[in-house]
C-alpha cells in the first residue's frame, strides 16, 4: 500500500506533468483551414483532385471554405485514410513536409470530430 507521502509525491508529479503538457499544447497553434489547410490542398492535391481533373472521383476543389469542408465528412475520411497509408501524395509528386502532413491530419481529425452545422438560411423549406 502506498504511504501518504508517496501518494502526495505521485499526485504532485502528476499535476506538474499535466500542467507542463497543457502548456506545451497551448503553445502549438491548431491548423486553420484558410491559412494552413487550403493552401496545402491547392499546392499538393488539387492538380489531380480538383475541378475537371478528379482522379478517383475526389474533387478537393469543392472544399473552397471551411464550412464546405466540414460538411464533406466522407471525403475527409478518405483524405485521412490516404494520408495515413502513405498512398497520397504519390511518390512521383511533390511530398508534404512532416509538419504539413501532421497539420493536415490534425485538422482533418478535428474536422471529423465536429458536428455538422446546417445553415438554416440555406436549408430547403420543402
Amino acid at each position: 500500500m502506498l504511504s501518504l507521502s508517496r501518494l502526495v509525491v505521485l499526485l504532485a508529479w502528476f499535476l506538474a506533468h499535466s500542467a507542463a503538457v497543457g502548456i506545451c499544447q497551448a503553445d502549438e497553434k491548431s491548423p486553420e483551414f484558410a491559412a494552413d489547410i487550403r493552401p496545402l490542398l491547392k499546392s499538393h492535391c488539387v492538380k489531380c483532385h480538383g475541378g475537371e481533373a478528379t482522379e478517383a472521383n475526389v474533387d478537393l476543389a469543392k472544399m473552397a471554405d471551411e464550412a464546405t469542408a466540414l460538411r464533406s465528412k466522407k471525403l475527409l475520411r478518405r483524405v485521412l485514410a490516404q494520408l495515413a497509408s502513405g498512398d497520397m501524395p504519390p511518390a512521383d509528386e511533390p511530398q508534404l513536409t512532416p509538419a504539413h502532413k501532421t497539420s493536415l491530419q490534425a485538422w482533418t481529425q478535428a474536422a471529423l470530430a465536429k458536428p455538422v452545422v446546417i445553415d438554416e438560411a440555406q436549408r430547403d423549406p420543402g
